[in-house]
C-alpha cells in the first residue's frame, strides 16, 4: 500500500472524508471528552464576559437576546389552579395574581418580569440562578442571583472540605453527590468568609444546555462570538475611515502645489490654524469651515476637486450582514426579526421565519415552564402559612397563559380558526389561546359584564317606563332577531 508523508493512505477509502486531516486544511484534535473538561472554568467566564460585551454593544445580539423573551413571556403567564374544587380554584387564583404576581420578586418586580428577566439572562450569560425565599413579614418573594455570583474560589478544588455538603463533588460552584444529582450551590459573597452553600431545595438553576453533562450553561450567542467581535472592530476602523475621509472639504490643484498668495484667490477661512504647510511643490493643507483643503502640484492648469466618499461600500455592507445572519443562525432566531425585515424570498421566506421563530418561543417557553410552577407552588404554599389560602392537595397543579401566536398575517389566521370552530373543529379555549388570552378569566369578564348588562338593561326600563327591545343589549351577530312569543308553527 502507497501511503504519504503521515502514513495514511495516499488514497483515501473512508466514507466520511470528514474524518480525514489533510495539508489543505489545519490539523483538527481529536479529543472526546466530558464538556466541562473540553471548555475549562476559565474559557466558560470569557465567553459570558464576551457575550455582555456584544448584548450591550452590538446591535443584533441585543434584539436576539430582549425579543425572544419578549414573545416567549410578553405580558402573559396568568396562573391557572389546575383542581375541581371550584371554591379553591377561584380563592387561590385571586390572592396569587392579586397578591403575589404583582410583585414577585424581591425587588418589587412582577411575576412576568421575572420572567423576562430570567429568560435574558440565561440567553445572554448560559444560565442564571433564583432564591425562593420571604420578606420580613414573611410574604413569598424570588430572588434573581446572576450566574457569575455561582462558582469556587479554589479552581482545583474538586470536593467540598467542610460543612454541611463536605465530601461532596463540587465543579464550578455546583455541588452534587455521587451519583450527579445537584443538592447545592456555592454562592459567592463579598469575601470568602461570606461564602454561602445554598441547598437545591431553594436555590434553583435556569439552563438549557446541548450538553447534558455539564454543570454549568453556555451563552446561546457563543457560537457568533468572535463574529460578533470583528463586526465591532470593522465597524470601528471604518468609522475612523469615514471621519477622515468627511474632514477632507476640498483639494486645490495649481502649477506651484502652494496657496496662491492673491488674497481674492484665498478661500474663506473660518480662523483656525493651519494643520501644516510646505514649500512649493509639496502639499499644503489648510482648514476651511473646519474642514481640510489640500494644495498639490498640478504641473499645468488649475482646478478645485471634491473628495468623492465611497465608503463604507456594498462589500463592508455584505459583510456585516453575513456576520449578522451566523449570529441569528445559531439561536436560531430569524434574521428579519433583528436586522434586515425585507429579506429574499419574499412571501415563503416570511412564512418561514415565523413558523422559526414560533418554534424557538415555544422551546424558551418550555424551558420557562417548570421553573413558573416551582414559584408559583412555592408562593401558594407560603401563603397557606400566612393563612391568606386555603390548602389544596392540588397545589403544584398550575398552567399558565401564553402570549398571542406569532401569524404572518393576524387578520387570515383569524378567519381561518372562525370557520374551524364554526365546523367544531376546535373550541372555544383552542380561540383564546391562540389570541393568548386566559381561559377563566375571559369568561368570568364576559359573564359578569353580561350580569351588569341586564340589571342596567332592567334599570332603565323601569327609570322611564318604557319596555325595550332585548337586542339593545347586545347581539352576538348582526342577524340575531327577537323571539316572537306569537308566532305558532304551521
Amino acid at each position: 500500500m502507497i501511503v504519504d508523508q503521515f502514513g495514511n493512505p495516499a488514497q483515501s477509502r473512508r466514507f466520511n472524508r470528514s474524518a480525514g486531516n489533510s495539508i489543505d486544511r489545519p490539523w483538527v484534535p481529536t479529543k472526546l471528552d466530558d464538556i466541562g473538561n473540553l471548555i475549562t472554568e476559565y474559557e466558560r467566564r470569557t465567553l459570558v464576559a464576551v457575550s455582555r460585551l456584544l448584548v450591550e454593544n452590538w446591535a443584533p445580539a441585543k434584539a436576539i437576546v430582549r425579543q425572544i423573551p419578549m414573545y416567549s413571556v410578553g405580558n402573559a403567564w396568568k396562573p391557572t389552579f389546575e383542581t375541581k374544587d371550584a371554591d379553591s380554584k377561584m380563592e387561590a387564583e385571586t390572592i396569587i395574581r392579586e397578591q403575589f404576581c404583582r410583585m414577585a420578586d424581591i425587588k418589587g418586580r412582577s411575576f412576568a418580569a421575572t420572567l423576562k428577566h430570567l429568560s435574558r439572562m440565561r440567553l445572554r450569560d448560559g444560565d442564571v440562578y433564583y432564591l425562593l425565599t420571604e420578606t420580613r413579614s414573611g410574604f413569598p418573594a424570588v430572588q434573581i442571583i446572576p450566574g457569575h455570583r455561582i462558582g469556587q474560589r479554589d479552581r482545583g478544588e474538586t470536593h467540598v472540605a467542610k460543612g454541611k455538603y463536605r465530601g461532596k463533588r463540587i465543579e464550578e460552584g455546583v455541588i452534587s453527590d455521587r451519583w450527579g444529582r445537584v443538592v447545592a450551590y456555592r454562592l459567592l459573597g463579598a469575601t470568602e468568609k461570606d461564602d454561602t452553600e445554598i441547598s437545591s431545595a431553594s436555590l434553583k438553576h435556569v439552563s438549557k444546555s446541548d450538553y447534558p453533562e455539564g454543570s454549568r450553561g453556555y451563552p446561546d450567542l457563543a457560537h457568533g462570538l468572535n463574529d460578533g467581535r470583528d463586526a465591532l472592530q470593522a465597524h470601528e476602523w471604518e468609522r475612523l475611515k469615514m471621519l477622515a475621509v468627511s474632514a477632507h472639504t476640498l483639494i486645490e490643484h495649481n502649477e506651484t502645489g502652494a496657496a496662491n498668495s492673491d488674497p481674492r484667490n484665498h478661500f474663506e477661512d473660518d480662523g483656525s490654524t493651519k494643520l501644516a504647510s510646505g514649500n512649493a511643490g509639496e502639499i499644503e493643507t489648510g482648514t476651511v469651515h473646519g474642514g481640510i483643503y489640500k494644495t498639490v502640484r498640478a504641473g499645468s492648469g488649475y482646478k478645485l476637486e471634491a473628495l468623492e466618499h465611497k465608503t463604507p461600500g456594498e462589500t463592508w455592507e455584505s459583510y456585516q450582514n453575513r456576520l449578522a445572519r451566523k449570529l441569528g443562525a445559531g439561536v436560531p432566531w430569524p434574521l428579519s426579526f433583528y436586522w434586515e425585515a425585507n429579506g429574499p424570498g419574499g412571501g415563503v421566506a416570511e412564512r418561514r421565519d415565523i413558523m422559526q421563530a414560533r418554534k424557538t418561543v415555544e422551546e424558551e417557553q418550555t424551558v420557562l415552564a417548570p421553573h413558573a410552577r416551582t414559584i408559583i407552588g412555592y408562593a401558594f404554599k407560603k401563603l397557606v402559612k400566612l393563612g391568606r389560602v386555603e390548602d389544596s392537595p392540588d397545589w403544584w397543579r398550575w398552567s399558565f397563559s401564553m402570549p398571542p401566536k406569532l401569524t404572518v398575517d393576524d387578520g387570515r389566521v383569524s378567519k381561518a380558526m372562525l370557520e374551524m370552530w364554526r365546523a367544531g373543529v376546535v373550541s372555544d379555549e383552542d380561540l383564546l389561546d391562540e389570541m393568548g388570552k386566559d381561559h377563566d378569566e375571559f369568561y368570568r369578564n364576559k359573564f359578569r359584564r353580561a350580569v351588569v348588562k341586564e340589571q342596567l338593561f332592567e334599570e332603565a326600563q323601569e327609570g322611564e317606563g318604557v319596555e325595550l327591545d332585548s337586542r339593545y343589549k347586545g347581539m352576538f351577530t348582526p342577524n340575531d332577531t327577537p323571539d316572537d312569543e306569537d308566532s305558532t308553527d304551521d
